[in-house]
């Protein structure tokens, strides 16, 4: 004869006695800090994880805050301002059964303005492209279009444009940004690169060069 739950006393014991829903009960599934702070900028978005700053994911970060006990199935995160719901479901370690459990974190979201925003309101930048010759409305729609790629990626990528008599400098507050859109158009529309660098300072002792690229459009491209 099958023995009995030895905590409810009415469904089967399949666990040391336990029965799947008293087991579960008494084991947890995941668990979470009620509360955690988070460095923000207010301006890009950004949070500041381990040391780095990187896109905000309130999943992935409360993820990497809880610790799982068996086999983690599900891990759904909703928001309500600072008060994040957690609904997380699997089994529990020698669990017979589904468990789903509701965690309530708060996080407290300190914001600050983080280093490349800082650049960018300071008029930072590293390179300028200097677009010259025929240069067309679709030309500009597709350097606007691969810049704003590139920004989503990389938050050094912001840029400013200004107009001049031969066609339009376009500041770039990463180096490497600059050199791939400059790639770039060159690949569309064979426009000709000469690259160049200019002393601007000096840093602990280094010299601060600033990379300039002329980009020229021997046509107009429709």
């Amino acid at each position: 004869m099958s023995s009995r739950c030895f905590v409810c006393g009415k469904r089967l014991a399949v666990i040391d006695g336990w029965c799947a829903e008293d087991w579960n009960a008494q084991h947890e599934l995941v668990k979470l800090p009620a509360r955690l702070e988070v460095t923000i900028c207010s301006r890009c978005d950004r949070a500041k994880i381990s040391g780095k700053w990187q896109v905000w994911n309130a999943q992935a970060f409360l993820r990497s805050k809880a610790k799982v006990f068996g086999r983690l199935d599900r891990f759904d995160v909703n928001r309500q301002n600072e008060k994040f719901t957690v609904l997380a479901s699997g089994l529990v370690e020698r669990g017979k059964k589904l468990k789903t459990e509701k965690h309530t974190v708060l996080i407290n979201f300190n914001c600050v303005v983080c280093p490349d925003c800082s650049r960018a309101l300071g008029g930072y930048y590293e390179a300028v492209l200097q677009l010259r010759g025929d240069i067309s409305e679709n030309v500009i729609k597709y350097f606007e279009r691969e810049a704003a790629k590139i920004s989503a990626v990389d938050a050094r990528a912001f840029y400013s444009v200004k107009d001049v008599k031969e066609g339009f400098d376009v500041r770039i507050g990463s180096a490497s940004a600059a050199s791939k859109l400059a790639r770039l158009l060159k690949e569309k529309y064979g426009a000709e690169l000469k690259k160049s660098y200019k002393l601007v300072g000096r840093k602990s002792g280094k010299d601060i060069y600033r990379m300039f690229i002329s980009v020229r459009f021997r046509q107009r491209f429709k």
